[in-house]
């Protein structure tokens, strides 16, 4: 049973991201890109922050977010679709972490003002209700040697990740569990450098 929402991200702030950078980086890599000094650095960053609004200014400034917007981007896509985030314009942002903690900020009171006389009131004061189904269960479609297979026949992927020491840290299909999570990076970055190279290959080449 998994911890009900919230207890992880406070034991977090306590002690501190459990998950170290992961072993198999590739060494090219790691002499461009020191990961472990870049990571210390965002966590210093998060815990500078001693304010009331910290954990709340820390979601929205997290570096994570540039790399979700990117992955969206026309340009990596390749197709004609622009996304759209409203939440996150500069105006708002700015707003809502101005805005006093109780009662704005829980059970998302300020939501429901804003949709007051737009929704119906049964959608609008509805209870808040818990994700039902199991988040991870995409994982059961990628066994180890299925991720190991990817890595292996992909192009260039040894300049990102030493698939040698990827294997010898695989344990049975415990590489894809929810305590692993490094692993779905690799395994992106592989159908990514695929993706890439199929599309420019010359036609009927590949």
């Amino acid at each position: 049973m998994r911890p009900p929402f919230g207890i992880r991200s406070r034991l977090v702030d306590w002690f501190g991201e459990s998950e170290e950078v992961p072993g198999w980086l590739g060494s090219d890599l790691v002499k461009v890109f020191d990961a472990r000094a870049r990571r210390h650095e965002i966590q210093n960053n998060r815990n500078a922050d001693r304010t009331a609004r910290r954990a709340a200014r820390n979601e929205v400034t997290d570096p994570w977010w540039t790399s979700t917007f990117e992955s969206f981007d026309p340009g990596v896509t390749r197709r004609p679709v622009e996304l759209r985030y409203p939440f996150f314009d500069v105006r708002l942002a700015s707003f809502v972490l101005r805005l006093p903690s109780f009662p704005w900020c829980l059970n998302k009171h300020v939501l429901r003002e804003a949709a007051r006389g737009r929704l119906p009131e049964a959608v609008r004061v509805r209870s808040k209700t818990p994700f039902v189904g199991n988040s991870w269960g995409a994982a059961g479609q990628w066994s180890s040697h299925r991720a190991l297979d990817l890595l292996e026949t992909t192009s260039e992927m040894e300049t990102f990740v030493d698939v040698g020491k990827f294997r010898a840290m695989v344990n049975g299909d415990s590489l894809l569990t929810n305590e692993t999570l490094s692993a779905w990076a690799a395994i992106s970055l592989a159908m990514w450098l695929r993706c890439d190279a199929l599309a420019g290959a010359p036609s009927g080449t590949v």
